[in-house]
């Protein structure tokens, strides 16, 4: 596992977590986010559950004994970072991101040669590496492709919202994270940090020292994972975090309301500490729970409607993280980026059919709830039939469009929705070949080889 925890790290860094779209992101252009709906958002039931019920709401859709193997072995990639002795990635392979200056930041300025050569200075790779700890996130936590809080835009972005594509942001990290600790920053405000999901820049307040008890307290056989988004972690009346779904931590005990769990706080000398904090069952529930679609919906149904966001920023979604997030609470691992999790399972290939023929193989062979669709720079979740049409659940940013001879712009979505496979189909101004259904490559059935 530790072999196979180097190998996932690096590949991660290399594929640069293209998540859910290309990291030269057009600008909203025809629409905005407040545009008027597209059809589907009009027509499909925004309801999970309803699509649930006609899969079998209460069947396993994988056995017990299935589910326990991928859910230690879930366990085993989370925790593979305490495994390593050493770094998996190489610090070539970190400085060629310094090389140029790229993009704008916040103000609509752009990066600057000055700016970028003080990062450098300031990650001090000439000593890389120069630690070798484990940590773990003591808050919601992000990862960043260079050691900076400021954003990287493709274009001058005055409202983040129109535009929530910041390029230095690779991912976020749940509070409960490990990390292994490669290299400390002269300032010592940014660690480079190998996660379960790529290596980057954690800002060091953000994580906290790993001791050996620490870490054999909180490698524990019983955890709890959240159900539900932006539950306040509370110790001794004292918020101490803030989780979402996607996050879980070690049972300590069960009461009668719930559960309490240990999570992980920075103290002040910058160590991990573990609290307890109790959590109702609303909140949370034991990890793995029984994989049935009636209780993904339940999940999914929590982020419905929910903005979209580039590798999580502004502690929101995008694609790869919406069905990464919602199947953890089953113990089912998903990597990072969209072109990964589309090799998550068994994959089939349908880049040569018609439209047609891609809905009917995915009605044919695609199982609802278990089933990933891919096309390059998206994944999206199948959930049955609406009206003869298949549906999918996902978090999408817009509908490539034409306006004012701009053939690169896009009708917004921006949104966690149910849709058909050609969302946008009836804009008038639509770009040829551009629904989904044009760029879907293949669906893969999770759970299977």
């Amino acid at each position: 596992m530790k072999h196979l925890f180097r190998m996932l790290c690096a590949a991660c860094c290399l594929l640069s977590l293209a998540a859910c779209s290309g990291k030269s992101v057009p600008s909203p252009g025809a629409s905005g986010p407040g545009s008027t709906p597209i059809r589907d958002l009009r027509v499909i039931p925004q309801d999970l559950p309803r699509f649930a019920r006609m899969a079998g709401e209460n069947t396993p859709l994988l056995s017990p004994t299935d589910q326990a193997l991928l859910d230690a072995r879930y366990n085993s990639i989370v925790f593979g970072p305490w495994e390593l002795a050493r770094p998996s990635i190489k610090k070539k392979d970190i400085a060629s991101l310094f090389r140029s200056p790229r993009g704008y930041k916040m103000n609509g300025q752009k990066w600057t040669r000055a700016e970028w050569n003080a990062m450098l200075a300031n990650a001090n790779l000439a000593s890389y590496p120069n630690s070798g700890r484990k940590a773990i996130a003591t808050r919601h936590a992000n990862l960043r492709e260079l050691p900076t809080s400021d954003m990287r835009f493709s274009k001058p972005t005055p409202v983040v919202r129109d535009n929530p594509f910041d390029n230095f942001q690779y991912s976020s990290l749940p509070q409960g994270t490990p990390v292994y600790v490669a290299h400390i920053s002269r300032d010592r405000k940014w660690f480079y940090v190998e996660t379960p999901l790529a290596g980057g820049w954690v800002r060091s307040d953000e994580l906290g020292w790993v001791s050996d008890a620490v870490a054999a307290r909180y490698r524990s056989d019983s955890y709890v994972a959240l159900m539900q988004d932006d539950v306040p972690l509370m110790h001794g009346g004292r918020p101490v975090g803030r989780a979402h779904i996607g996050a879980f931590f070690p049972l300590a005990r069960t009461t009668a309301a719930g559960y309490v769990v240990l999570v992980p706080v920075r103290s002040s000398s910058g160590n991990a500490v573990l609290e307890e904090v109790p959590l109702t069952a609303a909140q949370a529930a034991r990890k793995p729970q029984p994989l049935t679609a009636g209780a993904l919906a339940r999940v999914g149904q929590q982020m419905m409607g929910q903005p979209y966001a580039w590798g999580g920023m502004l502690e929101d979604r995008d694609c790869s993280a919406t069905t990464r997030d919602m199947f953890t609470p089953f113990g089912l691992w998903l990597p990072r980026n969209s072109s990964a999790q589309a090799r998550a399972g068994l994959k089939q290939d349908i880049s040569g059919l018609s439209a047609a023929d891609k809905k009917a193989a995915i009605r044919r062979g695609g199982v609802p709830f278990m089933t990933l669709i891919w096309l390059p720079g998206h994944i999206a979740l199948y959930v049955g039939s609406y009206q003869g049409q298949p549906v999918i659940f996902h978090n999408m940013w817009g509908i490539r469009v034409v306006r004012d001879g701009d053939d690169d712009a896009r009708h917004v979505v921006g949104r966690c929705a149910i849709t058909t496979l050609e969302p946008g189909r009836e804009l008038p101004n639509r770009y040829k070949n551009a629904l989904l259904i044009d760029r879907i490559r293949a669906y893969t059935i999770l759970g299977r080889d």
